[in-house]
C-alpha cells in the first residue's frame, strides 16, 4: 500500500487494499478487515473501479456477518453481486479476446469470496464461465 500511495497509483493501491483486507480477514482480524474494506470502497467509489468497489463491499459484508451483524452483512453482499456481474463481464470479454489467463485470475478470486447462494444466476454463471476458463 505504501508503495502504491508513493507512486501515486490508484489500480495498484486499490489492489493491495484488497489483499491488505482478505488477509486479516482469514486470520479473523474484523476491525483491521473493516478499516482496508472501508479504505476500498471509498476509493472505488471516487475513481468509479467497479470490480474494486464489488471486492471491497463483499469483504465489508463479510466483515459485518462476522462481527454480528448479519442483516447488514448481507445487505453489504447483495451490493457486491454487482462487482461479480462486472468481473464475469470483464472475463467474459477477456475469454474472447484469448486471455484465458487474466479472465480466469480476475474471476476466480471474486468468486471465492462467495460462501452462500450458489444457486444464483449470478454465481450460476461465475462459476460455469470459470469452468470454460480451466
Amino acid at each position: 500500500m505504501a508503495l502504491a500511495r508513493r507512486v501515486e497509483h490508484p489500480l495498484s493501491l486499490a489492489n493491495a487494499l484488497f489483499m491488505a483486507g482478505v488477509i486479516p480477514l482469514q486470520r479473523g482480524e474484523l476491525d483491521r478487515t473493516w478499516e482496508r474494506a472501508e479504505e476500498l470502497v471509498g476509493l472505488a467509489e471516487q475513481l468509479g473501479f467497479p470490480l474494486y468497489l464489488g471486492v471491497g463491499r463483499a469483504v465489508r459484508g463479510f466483515a459485518r456477518i462476522e462481527s454480528g451483524e448479519g442483516e447488514a452483512g448481507i445487505a453489504e453482499m447483495q451490493q457486491a453481486m454487482v462487482e461479480l456481474r462486472a468481473a464475469t463481464s470483464l472475463a467474459r470479454l477477456w475469454q474472447r479476446q484469448g486471455k484465458r489467463d487474466a479472465a480466469r485470475d480476475l474471476l476466480a478470486p471474486v468468486y471465492e469470496w462467495f460462501t452462500e447462494g450458489f444457486d444464483t444466476r449470478d454465481l450460476i454463471d461465475a462459476k460455469a464461465l470459470l469452468e470454460e476458463l480451466r
